[in-house]
């Protein structure tokens, strides 16, 4: 068996990364402190030189010790320099492929790649953070397809390789999409940080804060001039807004075959994530409250593996879709996952329940106010009250519904969650009622789904009588299994 080593250009790939996460302790140390002959910042100096100079040496390390196989079948690791560790997995069990193609990436036509086996083990994915992408696209095709050996693959050209997968493009945002999502997205505030750095960094080095003062003061004398100053920088930030968001989601796209989805996102640096449709959990859908003003949802699709650098944006779709077109884009990528339509609220009682709770955090505060600064107890009141509002808005806004062999439940104050799983896809139950609801007869479920983490969702102060149901719609698990 023929073991090869990463392309090496993977070296300069993490030194960059290297230099990007060093870069400002690099800069305050050696530049701003440069003069600096305090013991402390010396020290500080040494144990940083010492730090950069280890992740350097492991990089060329790890660089020389990694080794890699790829068969049709298996996937074979060879690492480490004092204790030698081999892993082998099986291709069938990689679940999610995730490749992020930066512009450093773009030039050597040459991408990184990940493997994840859906495991809640730290080893649980495969990272090729430099290789060619026609390599990366027949490790792929293996993965989708592993009756087709590497070297028939091989003498294919990349184009002819992109037609093996039958893709179906479902989406593709459009301008007004893009332009509303500049907006809700708040992208068009990233210019007020952008010049209060610029500020900052230009004060380091000359003092304009002597100079403020008689600007302020000449602006109070022509505030007329405050107009178009005004409409300036709402302009640059609408310009940086759009120009964000864009070189975000331009040239998003959201396709599946009859196997896997496919999300492709990115214009300078691209990525694109694949997931097999029958390793999706559950399907969460979320809005905040501007998103809920303007109609719009994002869609996330829970699974059992994490996915690489991006684990909180590589398995959502486009995160400004409108309701509607959420739900039948969904319905398109997972014909067989049902969404429940019909939904129950919470009885009164459930009310009563929460606001008899005691709300733990408000005493913790509380009492540290009370104790350090009395004069700030105005604040415990305002919390109270933020907490009972909260409470009342959750309570209105949760739902839940049992339909076939899927479940559906939306919980939030602010912002909405509502998850869809089925009953398969649950790997433990759990339903709990206090003394407190006991006396009221209602109860409180937990369930949770195979994720990275361990997905978790919890139904507060529901009717015990469903709590049996779910219980029992539970049990019927075993059979599907079977």
């Amino acid at each position: 068996m023929t073991f090869s080593r990463l392309n090496p250009l993977s070296i300069l790939y993490r030194l960059i990364h290297l230099i990007k996460n060093y870069m400002i302790g690099a800069v305050f140390l050696f530049v701003f402190k440069a003069q600096s002959e305090s013991t402390f910042i010396l020290i500080f100096k040494v144990i940083f030189l010492l730090i950069v100079t280890v992740q350097i040496l492991s990089i060329f390390i790890n660089w020389w010790t990694f080794r890699y196989n790829i068969s049709n079948s298996m996937v074979h690791i060879h690492e480490g320099v004092f204790v030698k560790k081999q892993r082998h997995i099986e291709i069938k069990r990689i679940q999610n492929v995730q490749q992020q193609t930066t512009f450093l990436h773009r030039i050597f036509k040459s991408t990184a790649l990940t493997l994840e086996t859906g495991t809640s083990k730290d080893d649980s994915s495969v990272t090729f953070p430099f290789i060619k992408t026609i390599d990366a696209l027949i490790i792929e095709d293996q993965v989708l397809q592993s009756k087709n050996s590497k070297e028939d693959v091989e003498e294919t050209t990349v184009d002819k390789y992109i037609t093996l997968s039958n893709k179906t493009i479902h989406f593709t945002p459009t301008k007004k999409e893009l332009i509303k999502a500049a907006f809700t997205s708040f992208r068009f505030l990233a210019f007020i940080p952008l010049l209060s750095s610029l500020y900052f960094g230009i004060n380091d080095w000359i003092n304009i804060e002597s100079e403020a003062e008689s600007i302020f003061n000449y602006f109070l004398t022509h505030l007329w001039l405050l107009i178009p100053i005004s409409l300036v920088a709402i302009v640059l930030s609408i310009i940086t807004a759009l120009i964000t968001t864009y070189l975000k989601y331009g040239r998003f796209e959201i396709a599946a075959d009859e196997e896997r989805i496919y999300i492709k996102k990115g214009v300078l640096s691209e990525s694109s994530f694949s997931i097999t449709k029958d390793k999706v959990q559950a399907i969460q859908f979320q809005q905040s409250i501007l998103k809920r003003m303007f109609g719009l949802v994002e869609v996330k699709l829970v699974s059992a593996g994490g996915v690489g650098e991006e684990k909180l944006e590589s398995n959502s779709l486009f995160p400004y879709l409108s309701v509607n077109e959420a739900t039948q884009l969904v319905e398109k990528l997972l014909p067989k996952f049902h969404i429940p339509q019909k939904e129950n609220r919470l009885p009164p009682k459930a009310l009563f329940v929460r606001y008899i709770r005691p709300p733990y955090i408000w005493f913790i505060i509380s009492l540290g106010i009370f104790i350090f600064k009395r004069e700030w107890l105005f604040l415990s009141l305002i919390l109270f009250i933020i907490i009972y509002i909260a409470r009342y808005m959750d309570y209105r806004n949760t739902r839940y519904e049992v339909e076939h062999d899927f479940i559906k439940i939306r919980t939030g104050a602010l912002t909405l969650s509502s998850f869809v799983t089925r009953r398969v896809k649950i790997q433990e139950i759990e339903v709990t009622n206090s003394m407190l609801q006991r006396k009221m007869n209602v109860a409180s479920i937990q369930f949770s789904n195979r994720a990275k983490p361990t997905e978790i969702s919890v139904l507060k102060d529901i009717p015990k009588e469903f709590a049996s149901t779910f219980a029992n719609w539970y049990k019927k698990r075993t059979r599907e299994v079977q």
